[in-house]
């Protein structure tokens, strides 16, 4: 009985922490949430530290059920066809409107409301531009199997064709970005103001300077997340991390596979 309540504490220790909005707390109760698997095999396993070894591990092999059961199976396209969009209701999703508040009250005009869809999900994309600085901001929500991701990304594209993108996505990204594209992902950036600090902070380290971005034509910035997207598949393809299936489609190379249960980990470790 003793056993079971020690369980039932560090799940409970784990649940307040990861309710605070500041990392440091939300980190220590995932590493509770780890100590409960660990004893819950040590202690069935009659205080056996290979019975929570192994208990431990079910986070790290639970990934490959989702891997091999859907995504395996997926067939993708290799371009986007991104067109004119109309955006969701506040009844749908009313944060769409409460972050574009934030980011015109940051001096960026809205350009575009775009998007694409196929039969696995729907995106849209509301697009921002700031002229002092040739910075463009980039409200995406990203809809699939029920779920919906909301997250903004900051970008900057030098002459020589360089893109520097700063972004809050929650999770690692599912390819592996081309060298021209170099992204800083800020999940943890709690304001839109705090991610232009970021995005700022990456250029400098950089050694990007202002009169090397470049702003494209009005027309030209849902022309711009085509190419973007064309350059990772391209750069995927030629890495191996996925593989043609059929004219115009994609699927997951088994590199492929073992690098998106990489990705998991990584964000698993960093316990975000």
């Amino acid at each position: 009985m003793s056993d079971f309540l020690y369980i039932i504490g560090v799940i409970v220790l784990g649940l307040g922490l990861r309710t605070f909005g500041h990392p440091v707390p939300r980190k220590l109760g995932m590493i509770a949430f780890f100590g409960a698997s660990f004893l819950i095999g040590f202690f069935v396993s009659g205080n056996s530290w290979g019975g929570g070894l192994i208990s431990l591990s079910v986070w790290f092999l639970l990934p490959w059920l989702e891997i091999l059961t859907r995504i395996r199976k997926l067939r993708l396209p290799t371009r986007k066809s991104i067109d004119s969009r109309f955006p969701p209701t506040r009844t749908e999703f009313p944060q769409v409107h409460e972050v574009s508040t934030e980011i015109a009250n940051a001096g960026f005009r809205q350009m575009n409301n775009v998007g694409w869809q196929d039969d696995q999900s729907r995106q849209f994309f509301r697009i921002f531009h700031r002229d002092e600085d040739h910075t463009t901001a980039t409200l995406c929500l990203h809809e699939q199997a029920g779920h919906a991701i909301l997250f903004v990304s900051l970008s900057s594209r030098t002459e020589d064709g360089r893109l520097f993108r700063t972004w809050n996505y929650p999770f690692s990204y599912s390819m592996v970005m081309p060298p021209n594209q170099h992204t800083l992902r800020a999940a943890e950036a709690r304001s839109f103001n705090e991610l232009i600090d970021r995005h700022i902070e990456f250029l400098d380290d950089n050694l990007v300077t202002s009169e090397q971005i470049v702003t494209p034509a009005d027309d030209e910035f849902p022309r711009q997340l085509e190419i973007e997207f064309s350059e990772q598949v391209d750069h995927n393809l030629d890495r191996g991390i996925i593989r043609p299936a059929g004219e115009g489609f994609f699927r997951y190379s088994p590199r492929g596979l073992f690098f998106l249960w990489a990705q998991f980990v990584k964000d698993l470790v960093k316990l975000g």
